[in-house]
């Protein structure tokens, strides 16, 4: 979640693969790791992105700006 949170402030994509960079991991280890705690990326990825949705929109950003600082092309596909 720590990678995740520091891809986002960078601008960096959300992806196993540059989370596991942002850890100095491989990626394979990345995944088999999370396999090992019963989550795969995708989970951890949606999970962090609705808890990091929740705490902007509390904050009052708009869906917008919120949908924009998560890394999705549009709000219709944050939403």
């Amino acid at each position: 979640v720590q990678a995740l949170a520091l891809l986002l402030s960078k601008g960096q994509p959300l992806t196993l693969e540059a989370a596991a960079r942002a850890l100095s991991l491989p990626p394979r280890r990345l995944r088999l790791m999370l396999e090992a705690e019963g989550q795969g990326f995708r989970e951890l990825l949606n999970e962090f992105r609705r808890d990091a949705a929740a705490q902007y929109l509390r904050q009052g950003l708009t869906v917008t700006q919120t949908a924009y600082l998560l890394g999705f092309s549009e709000p219709a596909a944050f939403q």
